[in-house]
């Protein structure tokens, strides 16, 4: 198996303590034609976060949401929640 290198390049923008927004981008030779591609994950990404305080104590309940494009399957969705006792 000849696999390839990747560059990814990512940035993360955090506003007060409350919401992060994150994109990325990776990139492999030949990673936009499907006969030389080596990974279903074609390029661009990107998700936010969001972090709430609630009741005492410093309880939180954080939410995340990220995508990254893929070809097949038409992208990844993901889905994640916390909570900070």
């Amino acid at each position: 198996m000849n696999l390839k290198d990747q560059t990814r390049l990512g940035i993360d923008y955090k506003f007060k303590t409350y919401l992060n927004i994150r994109l990325g981008f990776v990139y492999e030779e030949g990673i936009f034609d499907l006969s030389t591609r080596k990974s279903a994950i074609t390029g661009p990404a990107g998700g936010f976060s969001f972090q709430l305080p609630y009741g005492k104590n410093g309880a939180q309940f954080g939410f995340n949401y990220s995508y990254r494009d893929t070809n097949p399957f038409e992208g990844i969705h993901t889905f994640g929640a916390r909570i900070i006792l």
